[in-house]
């Protein structure tokens, strides 16, 4: 089919035009065939077989050896006397094992102090610990104003109004 034209030449003007549509769309088609065909060839492996070579061991990986031992140790505290601020925090890890604590000033002037331990077969195990006394210091937003009340004013009764003759 490769260069196959038709050519009516014979034929009215609307005849060649379609005549040349249709060799037209016979090369498309054969444009298309060509390039499935060399898309497929070049697919095709060089080496004359797709699997790779199977591994060592029946194909079996040893597993990756276990990431590190984890170990850390971190403290931090603020303590602000003047905006009444005292928390802070330290920690320390090893392996399955955590210990640390975390301590806060409560509002009422106490400390909180939580202890905790994380180990691998017991969990977590936490102790809440308050110390010191509460305290209730009322704090004091500026002077309190005087009350500014006045003597109401003294009742009027209302004009009437007067519509014409009443």
């Amino acid at each position: 089919m490769l260069g196959c034209r038709w050519e009516m030449i014979s034929e009215p003007l609307g005849s060649v035009v379609v005549s040349r549509m249709i060799t037209a769309l016979l090369s498309l088609r054969q444009v298309v065939a060509l390039i499935a065909l060399v898309a497929a060839a070049s697919a095709r492996p060089e080496s004359g077989h797709s699997a790779p070579a199977p591994a060592a061991g029946y194909g079996y990986a040893p597993p990756p050896p276990p990431p590190a031992k984890p170990e850390y140790s971190f403290d931090w505290a603020v303590k602000d006397d003047y905006a009444g601020l005292d928390f802070g925090q330290n920690e320390h890890r090893d392996g399955y094992n955590t210990e640390g604590a975390h301590h806060v000033l409560l509002p009422d002037g106490r400390v909180q102090k939580i202890v905790y331990k994380v180990s691998k077969d017991g969990g977590f195990m936490a102790t809440v610990e308050y110390e010191g006394e509460i305290r209730h210091e009322p704090k004091g937003y500026g002077k309190t104003p005087a009350p500014a009340y006045t003597q109401p004013p003294a009742y009027r009764p209302q004009p009437t109004p007067a519509y014409g003759n009443a």
